[in-house]
């Protein structure tokens, strides 16, 4: 008889653990029907929109500087002669700050790379590039050994001899 006492004590007493247990892990907001609360400190994401897919969403909250002030390199991996004088020459026109244009290995897709505290003014190109070539242009983060006398670098690629809108 003690041994099924013992037993029926220990039963309930798991029992109510794993109802504690449970509870703990799915608290409840009955009032407004949500599940759980966030941590303090915690903050839920508000959704970004970007005009490309690139593999990291840039964020940044500084203002992008004047393009008399942002100093862009276009280099021409489509495989077009001239192509790269010429965006370069819509740059100009528009106040970029720009480098001798020079010949890049082919590429498919047209990129701008930023140095690491030139983030929004590659954002602002981005999408001057989106509305005067009706193209979607990727923007990425530059890797080492990027030339630190410019902000950005337009690497044109094949994408950009079918344009909606192709340079002249």
């Amino acid at each position: 008889m003690a041994t099924s006492t013992l037993r029926a004590g220990i039963l309930v007493a798991a029992a109510v653990l794993g109802v504690v247990v449970i509870r703990g892990a799915f608290p409840e907001n009955a009032s407004q029907g949500i599940t759980g609360t966030p941590s303090p400190g915690t903050t839920t994401p508000s959704p970004t929109t970007s005009v490309s897919p690139t593999p990291s969403s840039p964020t940044t909250s500084r203002k992008a500087l004047a393009h008399s002030k942002t100093v862009v390199l276009v280099v021409n991996g489509a495989g077009r002669t001239g192509l790269a004088g010429s965006v370069t020459d819509i740059l100009k026109a528009e106040h970029y700050k720009t480098r001798e244009p020079s010949n890049a290995a082919r590429t498919n897709t047209t990129t701008i790379f930023y140095r690491a505290d030139s983030e929004p003014e590659a954002i602002e190109l981005q999408d001057y590039m989106v509305q005067r070539f009706g193209l979607q242009v990727a923007i990425e983060p530059a890797g080492a050994g990027f030339p630190t006398n410019i902000r950005l670098q337009v690497l044109l690629g094949k994408d950009m001899l079918t344009a909606p809108t192709p340079p002249p």
